[in-house]
């Protein structure tokens, strides 16, 4: 009597089973088909189970876990998606302290032309009485002398005050912190002879320098701060 083949024990739908109950319904299957087939049923018997258990193989099983994998990287697909859609942080990031560093602690106030100082003004400051204005902007201007001493005027907009220090204190230089009226500032001496100031001015800063080549009549500090004050108390 030929045996019908080895089949896979009811499991529902296949498709969707787990792949570890699904083999071991099929192992516990085909060892009660093994118990059933005798020598009596001959080799037709055995040979059809054969082809069967090789069906199974190759095609159910690998079936079974095909489709197992397919809704397991559907489920993990739709996981992950729900996390990224959730991922938005809750408060925004902190500000990058990079972006403020530059920011002015001073108002701008108006400059005018030369620091709004005339020749008389600076020749009195500098007790040098022949300090002429050679060039003059809105920008820059130069007074010299006919002994080689000058004193010059530079309005930095735009250009933070404190680099500038640096850059001076690189070169060697004696800086001493000044306050002017809430407006903070630097002298930077080279030597006696020798000295520049600036004083911030909203995100720039003005800037005053004299030279008098030999030993003034003055510190040369003292005069570039008195110069500097002066323009300040002037600007509006």
């Amino acid at each position: 009597m030929v045996q019908p083949p080895c089949r896979l024990a009811p499991h529902g739908d296949a498709r969707f089973a787990a792949l570890d109950a699904s083999v071991a319904n099929y192992k516990i299957a085909c060892r009660r088909r093994i118990d059933l087939v005798t020598p009596e049923a001959g080799v037709t018997d055995v040979t059809h189970f054969g082809r069967t258990l090789t069906l199974l193989r190759t095609g159910w099983v690998e079936s079974a876990f095909v489709g197992t994998r397919a809704v397991a990287a559907l489920i993990a697909a739709i996981i992950f998606g729900l996390v990224g859609c959730s991922s938005t942080p809750d408060t925004e990031a902190d500000p990058d302290p990079s972006e403020t560093a530059d920011q002015p602690v001073t108002e701008e106030l108006f400059v005018g032309e030369c620091g709004s100082m005339d020749d008389t003004e600076v020749q009195r400051l500098t007790s040098v009485s022949d300090l002429t204005v050679v060039s003059e902007n809105a920008i820059r201007c130069r007074w010299e002398s006919a002994t080689g001493a000058y004193a010059m005027f530079t309005w930095y907009r735009g250009s933070p005050i404190d680099r500038e220090s640096s850059v001076a204190e690189a070169v060697g230089r004696t800086i001493e912190r000044i306050d002017v009226d809430g407006h903070p500032g630097f002298t930077a001496a080279a030597s006696g002879a020798s000295c520049e100031a600036g004083v911030e001015n909203g995100d720039g800063f003005v800037h005053w320098s004299v030279n008098y080549m030999v030993d003034g009549p003055r510190d040369s500090c003292d005069v570039v701060e008195d110069l500097a004050r002066t323009t300040i108390s002037k600007a509006k």
